[in-house]
């Protein structure tokens, strides 16, 4: 369970984000007693600043909350080098980062977790790139909300990654759609995972699979050929 009082500011407050950042701070013990176990702050232009968002995490971290953390989608506002100074399990989003903020991740082993849905309707593409070359691990998900993205299932953010992936064939962007949204999106929420391709699947380097992942991918992609195909436009 993640709690996510500052994702926005409620509108009995307008006005006040300063005064609710602290609140927010003040709750993470509650939340935790209530049995959360991740704290998240959407930290973005026109929502939380870093410094509001590090107390609220910092606070979350005192109260054994897990950090984590909406970064860098809006604008490049520091989201992603907080993610990495305390961290965090993940930085979702990422739409604004930049290659400095890609190692700063890896280094710090934070999870990137990519909305391939709300970057295809925001029509701005992550730094997929940056972020493979640099090692940082990425996961996927739907990012389901009523402004920006529809998609509630899982396996649909797979064929939305194609468009976001360095992969020279389809076949190994697939792959690591699969790995993205099942095996290594675990691990930002530290739980043991599958063993399966390196994070740099998809790079210039593009490496393998063992027999295990082989035929999860094969079973994953029957199931998926025996339905109706899956937009995502």
């Amino acid at each position: 369970m993640t709690f996510l009082a500052a994702h926005a500011l409620p509108p009995d407050r307008w006005a006040r984000t300063g005064a609710y950042a602290k609140q927010v701070a003040e709750w993470c013990e509650d939340a935790y007693l209530a049995g959360a176990r991740f704290c998240d702050v959407f930290c973005d232009q026109g929502y939380f600043s870093v410094p509001q968002s590090r107390s609220i995490l910092k606070a979350g971290l005192a109260a054994k909350l897990i950090p984590r953390i909406h970064a860098d989608e809006l604008a490049r506002t520091g989201g992603a080098r907080l993610a990495a100074e305390l961290h965090a399990a993940s930085a979702d989003h990422l739409l604004r980062a930049n290659r400095g903020d890609a190692v700063a991740l890896a280094r710090a082993g934070v999870v990137a977790t990519l909305a391939p849905g709300t970057a295809l309707s925001i029509g701005k593409l992550p730094p997929v790139k940056e972020l493979i070359d640099t090692g940082t691990v990425i996961a996927l998900g739907t990012d389901h909300n009523p402004g920006t993205s529809g998609i509630t299932s899982m396996s649909a953010s797979a064929p939305c990654w194609q468009p976001l992936s360095v992969a020279p064939t389809r076949f190994r962007a697939q792959t690591g759609a699969w790995w993205r949204l099942t095996s290594w999106r675990t691990s930002s929420c530290g739980r043991p995972t599958m063993r399966g391709p390196s994070p740099g699947l998809t790079a210039s380097n593009p490496g393998s699979c063992g027999s295990e992942a082989r035929k999860f991918l094969r079973e994953k992609m029957l199931l998926n050929a025996c339905n109706r195909p899956i937009s995502c436009t």
